[in-house]
Formats: C-alpha cells, structure tokens, sequence
C-alpha cells in the first residue's frame, strides 16, 4: 500500500518526483542506499523521465551506490512486488549492457541474472530474446556479456533454459558476426542444451547434427560434438569427428584448432573411454602423419 501511494504521488505530483530525485541524488555514500531506492528510479523509469532515471542510474553504479548484493537483496525479497517493474528493468538492463564502462555493463549482466531467475516463464522469454538482439547488434561487448550471461544461465539453470533452447539456436543466424572463441561459448551451450537435457535435448541434437554438417560442408572451422555413452551416440559422435577430419584436411588453420580443441577435452578427463580411444587410434596417427 506505501509503494501504491508513493507510486501514485510520483505519477500524478511533478515536485514529488523531482523530491524523489533529488533525494536519491544526494545520496552520497554508497552504502546508505536502500532497496525503496532502487524501487523509487523504477517507478520514476515507468513514467515520462526515463532518460534523467538512467543517468541517475549509471551515476550511481559508478559510485558504488547500486550494486550486487543490493539487487540481490530486491530479488530475493521483494520478487513478487518488483515483477509489476518488469518492463522497465529490462529496459534497464537494455541500455546499460551497452555501455563501455566495465562496472556499468556488470550491473545489466546482474539484472538480466536475477530476473531471469526470479520472475515466470513470460519474462524469462523476453529475457533471452533480449540478449539474443544484444549478440545480433554486432557490438564486441555486447556480443560477450550476452553470451556470458546465456552460457551462465545455461550452466546454472538448465531446467529454466531448456524452453528457450530454440532461440538460444537462433544465434546461429549471426555466426558470420562472432569471434573463434564466441563461436565456441555458443555451441558449448547448445552441447548442454542438446545433451544434457533430458526432455526437449533430442530436438537440439538433431539440429546441431544437421547444422554442423552444413557448416563442414562449407569449409568454416566449428566444434566438434560431444560424447555419449550409448553405441548411437559413440557412431554419431565418430560420424562427425570423421566429418571434421575430411573437411579440414587442406585447411591447415582449421586443423589446428581441431587438435587443439581435442586435447583440451581430453585434459579435461571428460570423454567417453570408446572415443579417446578412436582418437588415439585415427586422430593422432593423422597429427603425426602430418
């Protein structure tokens, strides 16, 4: 009811809401700022000050003011009430990913986060689609915070994600636009999503099956699959080391980063006994021949 009234006087009083930012603005040291602060700048962003709300809001980022455990508190404890909020932390979060300053952009990449986690299906779907637009704009930073903030949410929340695994695969449209290593971030996502989810992961597979023999067929260098423990998955997995192995023969480039990435699967003591062993009877014989 405080929150309704406060809200109410903010929308309909014009000197409340410039009271509110002052307030707010005086606010000197870092620490004395209160989870009603954060609530006070969203409903101020709801009505027509957007842009002196997000000026205020990096300002005080880079003071110290807003920070994580201060989210952390507003999240975990006033979910219910913030998800009324929900568009303009998004927007939020939206303009903050893209700027330059490190500490600004961490707190976006904290708002995603919480959000994702704490409010329902609809939201979360808003979310990915977001970020996925993030990692379209072609912006270096925004392309990495993206994928960082999907490949955590993936690592952590896999049962949350997995509905949303088909626009995760949409990033695929911008493939041209991303790095070796960005490259490399979102097919170990769509990995997870495809083996490690027990429900929809058939769907994924299939389509990182078809994708990657598209993508070979084409002389772009990509990662390899992943192993299983059945006999399908072992012939589908040798099916498409074989695949990489033809495909790179006359591209010294790619077959250098082919090796490398084995190896580094194969330091990590994560691949199934029938495939280390392939790879040691075909693969290194064609490193060594080499």
């Amino acid at each position: 009811l405080t929150l309704d009234a406060i809200k109410s006087s903010i929308r309909f009083q014009k000197c409340v809401a410039e009271a509110c930012v002052k307030a707010i603005d005086g606010i000197k040291q870092p620490g004395d700022h209160k989870v009603i602060d954060i609530f006070l700048l969203l409903i101020l962003h709801t009505t027509n000050r957007k842009k002196p709300v997000e000026s205020l809001v990096r300002n005080k980022i880079r003071a110290g003011g807003i920070t994580e455990v201060l989210l952390q508190d507003i999240f975990t404890n006033h979910n219910e009430v913030l998800r009324e909020f929900f568009p303009s932390i998004l927007s939020l979060a939206e303009v903050l990913l893209r700027s330059p300053e490190p500490a600004v952009s961490y707190i976006a990449c904290t708002l995603y986060t919480k959000a994702f986690v704490a409010f329902d299906s609809f939201c979360q779907q808003e979310i990915v689609g977001n970020l996925v637009t993030h990692i379209g704009s072609g912006f270096e930073s925004e392309i990495d915070h993206s994928l960082d903030i999907l490949s955590d949410l993936v690592e952590h929340y896999l049962t949350k994600m997995a509905p949303f695994a088909i626009f995760v695969k949409g990033v695929l449209d911008y493939l041209d636009n991303l790095s070796v290593m960005q490259i490399r971030k979102l097919y170990s996502m769509l990995s997870i999503l495809a083996f490690r989810n027990p429900n929809d992961g058939g769907m994924i597979q299939d389509d990182l099956h078809i994708i990657i023999r598209k993508q070979l067929s084409n002389n772009s260098p990509n990662n390899n699959g992943q192993s299983g423990l059945t006999e399908e998955s072992y012939k589908q997995v040798v099916a498409l080391l074989n695949l990489v192995r033809t495909s790179i023969n006359r591209i010294p480039e790619a077959a250098a980063l082919f090796m490398d990435e084995l190896a580094n699967v194969i330091q990590k003591g994560c691949l199934d006994p029938k495939v280390e062993a392939w790879i040691d009877e075909t693969v290194i014989s064609d490193f060594q021949g080499n």
